[in-house]
């Protein structure tokens, strides 16, 4: 019998992976766990999309 994934996200990461280390990579670098750039452009980009 064939197994069937019932939800592979493989693809999807393989999509993003490279943005998503160099993201965490400069997180690590400046020591900004809390309230970092990150987090404002975050805050802000979700705001605009969800219209908050």
């Amino acid at each position: 019998m064939t197994s069937v994934p019932f939800c592979s996200l493989k693809y999807a990461h393989d999509q993003v992976k490279s943005e998503v280390e160099k993201a965490i990579d400069g997180v690590y670098k400046r020591g900004q766990f809390i309230l970092g750039t990150e987090v404002e452009a975050f805050e802000e980009e979700y705001a605009a999309y969800s219209g908050a």
